[in-house]
């Protein structure tokens, strides 16, 4: 009788005879070899090899090089009758994804002039080009879409902080573009007031204006780790740019001055909340003139002069 390795979920093979239900069950032949105690060798073991036929529960296992046909002829045919489609379909709509403080109206008010375009005629980078014109669009990224659409992937630009230009309140994202500000934006992040600046500059392609990158840097490099505090951000009201590229930083709770340097802006805001916890929370900040976070391993602080009410008198 012949001898049968069962396969079963989970199971190890184990030697018995095929079963009605359907188990997937693979036949050996015993090997003459074998049965006369010889052992096999290579040019028998070859032979054998090309004799086996191999069968699965859902039958023939397809030839690789057939498979690779059809997938070519497949994607043939989708490229001819995408050719046609587009020949014959016209633009009708957008679908936005990603926008937070862009409307979509706005955006399909902005590229309504694709509307009713053969799919086939549609710049795809005319669009893209449009839209990042568009002061909080950063990138887009844009596909066609059977029949009619057109999918536009928006990156809305970061606000870090705010400023006043020309006498308005702008938006100032992390590489330094004004934007008009959003109600949206002020009501759901708290942004520090960024000042101290004095030039500005205006994309010659886009027309974006933005703050000299000379000027500013700094300021921008410390608003964006200051996003990335959990307390920081919650307690800074104000970024000076002040001289030798020193930023001066106030908060709501005094006018005292904290001075931060031009690197290192993590570790600096790291010490700063460590002193608001350890000291400013029992003791406050208003009897201090300056905070200077500088330095490595150190916080130097200047508390206001007071005068002694009894030498007063005597006096």
């Amino acid at each position: 009788m012949p001898n049968y390795i069962e396969y079963n979920d989970g199971d190890e093979p184990k030697h018995e005879e095929v079963k009605s239900d359907g188990s997937y069950a693979e036949p050996i032949e015993p090997k003459a070899e074998m049965l006369n105690g010889e052992e096999p060798t290579a040019l028998d073991e070859e032979a054998q090899t090309k004799e086996v036929f191999v069968r699965n529960k859902s039958g023939f296992k397809p030839p690789k090089m057939m498979v690779f046909v059809v997938a070519v002829v497949g994607l043939i045919a989708v490229f001819v009758l995408s050719k046609f489609w587009m020949r014959e379909s016209e633009l009708t709509r957008f679908i936005v994804q990603g926008n937070r403080i862009s409307k979509t109206e706005e955006i399909e008010r902005a590229l309504n002039r694709f509307v009713g375009m053969k799919m086939n005629e549609v710049s795809l980078s005319d669009i893209v080009d449009t839209l990042q014109s568009m002061p909080y669009i950063r990138k887009v990224i844009a596909t066609k879409e059977l029949p009619d659409a057109v999918r536009l992937r928006v990156q809305e630009r970061r606000p870090i902080a705010m400023a006043i230009v020309g006498k308005v309140l702008k938006l100032i994202d992390e590489s330094g573009v004004v934007m008009d500000k959003s109600e949206l934006v002020l009501e759901s992040t708290r942004l520090p007031l960024l000042t101290g600046f004095k030039k500005m500059v205006r994309d010659s392609t886009s027309a974006i204006s933005k703050l000299d990158s000379a000027e500013t840097a700094n300021a921008l490099n410390f608003c964006k780790a200051l996003m990335e505090t959990k307390y920081a951000k919650m307690l800074v009201s104000e970024v000076r740019i002040a001289s030798d590229n020193q930023l001066h930083v106030f908060t709501a709770e005094s006018e005292a001055t904290v001075i931060f340097g031009n690197d290192d802006h993590e570790q600096r805001l790291n010490n700063f909340e460590i002193f608001w916890k350890q000291v400013v929370v029992k003791k406050g900040l208003k009897p201090f003139e300056y905070v200077d976070v500088r330095f490595d391993g150190k916080i130097f602080a200047k508390e206001h002069e007071t005068i002694n009410p009894k030498r007063k008198s005597q006096n």
